[in-house]
């Protein structure tokens, strides 16, 4: 699907919109939200990558193998408990709720990655008929 120039910015803003959602939600329930952001958005797929979201105590912790896989276990628990408020925070931003949301962290490198999957096609809430 070709997009206009028109339709290619508002993806931008959605994207940016959803992405600056997720991080909200990650700093009102960590405290710390990341310094950096890549995303992406597809028809049906939202790929959020984020740099610098540990605290300074995980960073300490995680200069350990043992504090790494800790402080990894740590965040993927809580990478659940947000789950539900992600979903909720995406469905009232787009009306749209994601059907699966999928996550990771590489606390040795500070990065995580969080994947939300949806059954509507996404392109529809871009482009203007």
């Amino acid at each position: 699907m070709q997009y206009c120039r028109e339709d290619s910015e508002r993806k931008d803003r959605l994207e940016k919109k959803m992405a600056l959602t997720v991080a909200r939600v990650i700093k009102e329930t960590t405290g710390k939200g990341p310094t950096n952001y890549k995303s992406y958005l597809t028809k049906d797929l939202f790929v959020l990558m984020i740099r610098g979201f540990l605290c300074q105590g995980e960073v300490l912790l995680s200069q350990t193998e043992r504090g790494k896989d800790k402080v990894r276990q740590f965040r993927l628990e809580l990478t659940q408990v947000m789950n539900k408020t992600i979903q909720q925070e995406i469905k009232n931003l787009l009306s749209v709720e994601p059907s699966k949301m999928f996550a990771d962290v590489d606390v040795e490198n500070n990065e995580g990655i969080i994947v939300l999957i949806f059954k509507e096609d996404l392109t529809q809430l871009i482009i203007v008929a």
